[in-house]
């Protein structure tokens, strides 16, 4: 058993990339049989006689640092052999010159080769000082198990490992030198990487080919994170996985917040594998072992879930009609991202400063309680009441004020210093409230130091110090909008917003992209329904309680019906103004969920669902 830190550079091994090399010869120079070899490491790790112990370390730690010298050795005269190639190449260049116009053609590849010549350079001086070199875990001598008589490697039985997570800015920070070996020698080690990727690969090159050997638990958004995406390509190349124990949001860990599987995998490519997610809640360790729970999903439809999705995230589901069922709710429709546009609420850098309560109102002016938590800060924010024009200031939603099909309601205003313009919004400067805001001046100076001091002073060096600092969607909010809670627990919580509210960044809202020929209620319909909580429950990241965020990424590739005929279309506006009036009256729990119903029946209908898809859609989020 090898422990490997995180911290630890994954190139522990010099011939992870030669394992063909054979070593029998290393073992002969040390007067070894690779038999011998074997016994004596066998009898080093049981032994309890500390002189034999000693006896035997001398004997390994002498045929380890010759095969040490030896692999050095090889490698710098590889160097040496290209260095001697190249500057013959630069040689031939230097001397033949057949016109004076094609100097400058000559220099550059010169100056080509001449680079080329000062790398290999650098690069067998560094080897010679490279402690991480002569040190590194050789597999071959730590396990000489893993060889056969003759010192052929033929790999690992089984690999077991919870591999370590650290994304490609924390490998440039702590581990610059080895990022090089990692891009080189690596497929996974592209783009956005995470170091995980690499063990994944590397368990592959390790272990024998044959058997469910490789077993590994990791983080299941590996399967749809931008940091994943690499080994998702390497996964599905090699067809390498046989197994996956995917445990959703049930916590394995105790203490530790996080959402894993159990995957096993080899290098002998298949066309299927094994597949159970658990529900929440679920007996996980009465159930892991019990095969007949286990769906047999194919590489080629985790393919096509993914070229519809648009993006080479795995989307899992419990069976193979799943996969169907996702197949026709894309088929002849348009993705979220063509028809609508989602943006995020207002950044104010100290929510507490800007978002007040609403106290009362007269025609023209609010009176405000302005930190009405009384919350503790830094730079304190006194508990105050103002009375302020209204002008500036704009009713507020937070994510929990935000439920499917309700009347939206709020007692918060935010501070607002923007006059919105056709084409943008425009501050509104210090001598302008001063003359034309009185009262809200007042209130803007009591609090000068807090304003000043949001993101550790960095508001100070605005042009207005009141000012936003992430001046984002400012222009966007006097709409019509379709409006949603970001995290939402058990089904989408999105309804219809007037044009005056605005609303924090724990808020989306959802505008057309261009003139709609479908009402805003049609829409809202489709995104409350029970197909679209289908589709995120299968491509989102799992959250605490297998809640699920409704944010720009993981709503823009999901798909619009298109084609409806204006009676659909008309038939599902009428139940939704038929809903919202429900709820916004008596609200009977009975009437609302038939309602709900006909709204999920009609929404079926729409992306032409039969009674098997719906069944499919139904049990999933149940």
């Amino acid at each position: 058993q090898a422990e490997i830190s995180p911290n630890q550079p994954v190139q522990i091994s010099r011939a992870t990339s030669q394992l063909n090399q054979n070593l029998s010869d290393a073992f002969n120079r040390a007067k070894l049989t690779v038999g011998e070899y074997r016994e004596l490491v066998a009898t080093y790790k049981h032994t309890k006689d500390k002189a034999i112990k000693r006896q035997i370390h001398d004997r390994i730690k002498k045929a380890k640092s010759r095969f040490q010298e030896e692999s050095l050795d090889r490698i710098t005269k590889q160097i040496a052999a290209d260095i001697a190639k190249l500057k013959a190449d630069e040689a031939q260049a230097d001397l033949f010159v057949f016109d004076k116009g094609n100097d400058a053609e000559r220099e550059a590849r010169l100056e080509d080769i001449r680079k080329k010549i000062a790398d290999l350079e650098a690069r067998r001086d560094k080897l010679k000082q490279d402690k991480t070199f002569m040190s590194a875990l050789e597999w071959r001598f730590e396990f000489p198990e893993v060889l056969d008589d003759k010192g052929r490697y033929v790999g690992f039985d089984i690999i077991i490992a919870n591999p370590p997570y650290m994304r490609i800015q924390e490998i440039e920070a702590t581990q610059s030198d080895q990022r090089e070996f990692y891009e080189r020698d690596y497929r996974t080690a592209r783009g956005s990487y995470d170091i995980a990727n690499l063990f994944f690969e590397l368990a592959v090159r390790l272990s024998k080919p044959e058997g469910d050997n490789n077993i590994f638990i990791f983080p299941h958004k590996l399967f749809n994170s931008a940091n994943g995406a690499p080994l998702r390509e390497y996964l599905m190349n090699t067809r390498a996985m046989k197994h996956i124990t995917h445990f959703g949001a049930n916590q394995i860990f105790d203490g530790v917040l996080t959402y894993t599987c159990i995957a096993l995998f080899n290098s002998a490519p298949s066309s299927t594998f094994q597949f159970k997610r658990f529900k929440l809640g679920e007996d996980v360790s009465k159930e892991l072992g019990n095969d007949e729970l286990y769906a047999d999903l194919s590489y080629r439809d985790i393919s096509s879930a993914s070229d519809a999705y648009g993006d080479n995230q795995w989307i899992f589901f419990d069976q193979p009609e799943g996969f169907e069922c996702f197949q026709k709710i894309y088929k002849g429709n348009l993705p979220f991202s063509e028809v609508l546009s989602a943006f995020v609420g207002l950044q104010t850098s100290r929510d507490s400063l800007y978002v007040v309560k609403k106290l009362s109102e007269s025609d023209s002016t609010y009176t405000i309680l302005v930190n009405p938590s009384e919350k503790i800060e830094k730079v304190p924010i006194a508990t105050r009441t103002f009375e302020v024009e209204k002008t500036l200031f704009k009713p507020f939603l937070m994510g929990k004020d935000v439920h499917r099909y309700d009347t939206l309601e709020t007692d918060r205003l935010v501070f607002f210093p923007y006059v919105v313009e056709q084409h943008g919004a425009s501050l509104v400067a210090i001598s302008t409230l001063k003359s034309s805001y009185p009262k809200t001046f007042d209130f803007v100076m009591a609090y000068e130091a807090p304003f000043k001091r949001r993101e550790n002073g960095k508001a100070e060096t605005l042009a207005e110090w009141y000012a936003y600092i992430y001046e984002k969607n400012l222009d966007k909010f006097d709409q019509p909008k379709l409006t949603s809670m970001e995290i939402c627990s058990n089904h989408s919580n999105i309804t219809l917003n007037p044009s005056d509210i605005y609303h924090s960044t724990t808020v989306y809202s959802f505008i057309p992209k261009s003139a709609w020929d479908r009402p805003y209620e049609f829409y809202l319909a489709v995104l409350n329904s029970n197909v679209f909580w289908w589709f995120l429950k299968h491509t989102g990241d799992t959250l605490q309680g297998d809640a699920r965020r409704i944010k720009t990424n993981y709503i823009n590739p999901f798909p619009l019906p298109i084609s409806t005929s204006k009676d659909d279309v008309d038939h599902v506006v009428a139940l939704v103004r038929e809903i919202v009036v429900e709820k916004k009256g008596q609200a009977r729990p009975e009437e609302t969920q038939r309602l709900e119903k006909a709204i999920n029946t009609a929404v079926y209908k729409l992306y032409g669902l039969d009674i098997v898809d719906i069944e499919v859609v139904e049990r999933a989020i149940a």
